[in-house]
């Protein structure tokens, strides 16, 4: 006989039921068996019969007190019941003996075991109860001179109860099977389905789960069964809930939860997050629930970085300006209705530029994220503070009571203050300033585009007095038409609208005068305030990063004008500038490149800053040598304006030097910027470089470069930038090649 501990609940349940159903059998025979030898008076030995059978009752008594289940599922269940069967038998053969008659009722006792061995024993153990009953039985018989007649009888009986018992066990056994069979294939269905699923019963015990929910949870099968669910994956914090939850499931009564994603807790401590479904299902006990569910944590986890992307800047941390405009409309909603005021500050840096241009766009990148700390700590916690993009800053003053414009202020100044203290970037001490522009409401608009416009325009005012300052907006009626949209609000729609046009500056042969080449200068034709200057938008669009498309434009426009000049007979070199963030920009060769494809790269010269070159060797260096290997020409542009390293200029595959226009400004009355301005060209001459002057504005400059040969010159006194139809007459056929 095999062994085995049982792990299926509903058989290891069937089994605790048999050992119930041979308790009460065991108690019925020995009630009857004690009623016999009550009413009987030949009984020779009615003390000791009734003793055992009174003990007898007992025992069988305490199978109810037992730990049934654990019996049920224990490996030694079987020998348990076997030998449970053999003290009967043997109790009964024994009391015929005493008796010594071999008619006694205590025959009828031999059936017990029998029965409970039919319902309750596999098929082997029964044949052994059965053979071990006959046995008894017959040698009971022998011993008391039972006739042959009625022995045969008796055993005839017997052993027909045995055969019956013997299949009935057969056929429970093939029914268990089979059951067991379809308990195997409905586990196997649940544990290849990809979400948790869990059967409990009407108290929230669990019945059943698949493999997914051991996973998540951290349990196994077995440390699961029996278990209180609410106790085990519930949190303390929403466990009532969850248990209401799931009693008006089971009444049926809808649940209008509006959050579908409920907590429980792993083995482990973590808090995970799940959307159940469930039906009602039967189960063993009666009533009870089937539910699904799936993990949502790590989707709710990305739909919470989501959204906090969606109203939070990445580099700062702050709230972005999608997150400013829903505050800012709730803020003048309670406002209005509260008769309070509210005050928006728009903070601009001044010389952000600088950081950006010596130490490279990380470094912007770490002052910007320096900046929005202090501002943060400087602020309330009604207050909120939002970066509007580039080096620009917005914080919104709600719920202001008494004098806003002297609150604004206050905070205005406060701020100005702590930004003026250093910073300390890369191990070097940056001092930078602000502008900020004040709006208030209801004084300078009514609603949220109108008090935007407004503090935007006090910005720009701000900018324009000499930054460092604050300016609080003007009457509506006196708002400038520039201060309308943001600069960089502004540049976007400039470069959507093609608002921008490229102006060219013919560059002159000193020897010849004639024209080979011209250099294209960017302008900004805004139809609402007219050619704008290059100083007033340059710094922003390069703050704002908005200068990287603009460049692109920029490259695209000069290389179709070069090809409608080809058309014509004409092939001057084009120069064109290349901004620092541009440089430094992932891809910004491959894109230039990519760009010059169809095009004749030799004719077309790249203009870059002297700190944009001289910055970053590491990364400079190498990128120049592509593009000058791909045929296109480079220029160091305002050379000596910043500062020069010789060793670096001399590994640099630069063919220009463009001398800086300051210092022929006072040329050739003053000796030291004469003494700068020929030690240039000396300069570019032992370096085998063309020497560039630009700022020619007086004949007398002109004649000084003739003088000390610089090659080629441009200014406004040989002509000034001008549009691409202008300057054609200008060009020759047959151009001298720099």
């Amino acid at each position: 006989m095999r062994l085995r501990a049982l792990s299926d609940p509903e058989e290891i349940a069937m089994r605790a039921r048999d050992v119930v159903i041979g308790g009460v059998l065991a108690i019925a025979t020995a009630v009857a068996i004690v009623a016999y030898l009550l009413q009987s008076e030949r009984s020779a030995h009615p003390l000791l019969l009734g003793a055992v059978c009174i003990t007898w009752s007992v025992a069988s008594c305490g199978m109810f007190a037992i730990p049934r289940q654990r019996i049920a599922a224990s490996r030694w269940r079987e020998p348990f019941f076997l030998g449970w069967s053999f003290m009967v038998a043997f109790s009964l053969a024994s009391g015929v003996v005493l008796e010594d008659r071999s008619n006694t009722p205590l025959m009828l006792g031999f059936i017990l075991p029998l029965i409970f061995a039919a319902i309750s024993y596999p098929v082997v153990s029964t044949a052994i109860v059965g053979s071990l009953v006959l046995v008894f039985a017959a040698a009971a018989a022998v011993l008391t001179g039972q006739s042959s007649a009625d022995m045969t009888f008796q055993l005839a009986a017997l052993a027909f109860a045995a055969v019956m018992g013997i299949w009935q066990a057969y056929g429970r056994e093939r029914r268990a099977s089979q059951l067991a069979a379809e308990h195997f294939r409905a586990q196997q269905y649940l544990d290849v389905a990809g979400t948790m699923i869990v059967v409990m019963d009407a108290h929230g015990v669990i019945e059943r789960v698949n493999n997914r929910t051991c996973e998540v949870l951290g349990y196994s099968e077995e440390e699961l069964h029996g278990q209180d669910w609410f106790e085990i994956a519930v949190p303390d914090d929403f466990r009532a809930t969850a248990r209401e939850n799931y009693r008006l499931g089971l009444a049926g009564t809808p649940n209008h939860d509006d959050d579908p994603a409920k907590p429980f807790v792993t083995r482990a401590g973590e808090r995970r997050y799940v959307t159940w479904s469930g039906r009602l299902v039967r189960t063993r006990s009666g009533r009870g629930m089937l539910i699904a569910g799936e993990d949502i944590t790590e989707k709710r986890a990305a739909q919470a970085r989501v959204s906090h992307m969606a109203y939070h800047d990445a580099l700062t941390g702050l709230a972005n300006r999608a997150k400013l405009e829903e505050h800012l409309a709730l803020a003048l909603a309670r406002a209005r209705r509260q008769d309070r005021s509210v005050a928006v500050l728009y903070i601009d840096l001044d010389r952000f530029k600088l950081v950006n241009d010596t130490l490279g766009h990380a470094a912007g990148d770490e002052l910007l994220r320096q900046v929005a700390t202090r501002l943060g700590a400087r602020t309330r916690s009604s207050d909120l503070l939002a970066r509007h993009g580039g080096d620009e800053f917005m914080l919104l003053l709600s719920d202001l009571d008494g004098d806003a414009r002297a609150i604004a202020d206050h905070v205005a100044h406060e701020l100005m203050a702590t930004l003026e203290q250093p910073f300390t970037l890369q191990g070097h001490e940056f001092e930078i300033a602000a502008s900020i522009g004040i709006a208030i409401h209801p004084d300078d608009g009514a609603d949220m585009s109108d008090v935007l416009k407004h503090a935007d325009a006090a910005l720009y005012d701000a900018k324009r007095d000499g930054r460092g300052t604050v300016r609080f907006a003007t009457p509506s009626e006196q708002v400038a038409a520039a201060g309308q949209l943001t600069l960089t609000a502004r540049l976007r729609r400039a470069l959507a609208r093609e608002e921008f046009e490229l102006h060219y500056q013919p560059v002159f042969n000193v020897a010849t005068r004639e024209v080979v080449a011209v250099e294209a200068l960017l302008r900004w034709n805004d139809p609402d305030r007219g050619m704008v200057p290059p100083g007033e938008f340059i710094p922003g669009a390069e703050d704002s990063g908005l200068i990287e498309p603009i460049g692109d434009w920029v490259v695209d426009a000069v290389i179709a004008q070069a090809a409608r000049w080809r058309d014509r007979g004409l092939r001057p070199d084009i120069a064109f500038n290349v901004s620092p963030r541009q440089l430094r920009s992932d891809g910004f060769a491959d894109r230039l490149l990519a760009r010059m494809a169809d095009a004749d790269a030799t004719q077309f010269i790249a203009e870059i800053t002297e700190s944009a070159a001289m910055a970053d060797p590491e990364h400079t260096v190498p990128l120049l040598g592509r593009l000058a290997a791909a045929g296109l020409r480079l220029a160091i542009d305002d050379f000596g304006a910043d500062f020069s390293s010789l060793a670096r200029l001399r590994d640099l595959p630069v063919h220009e030097l463009k001398i800086d226009r300051s210092f022929l400004r006072d040329v050739p009355g003053d000796g030291r910027s004469a003494a700068i301005v020929t030690a240039i060209v000396r300069l570019a001459q032992a370096l085998e470089l063309v020497a560039v002057a630009e700022g020619v504005e007086h004949a007398d400059q002109l004649d000084f470069l003739a003088k000390h040969d610089c090659a080629l010159v441009q200014g406004f006194h040989l002509a000034r930038p001008m549009p691409a139809d202008l300057v054609t007459p200008l060009l020759q056929p047959s151009l001298a090649r720099r």
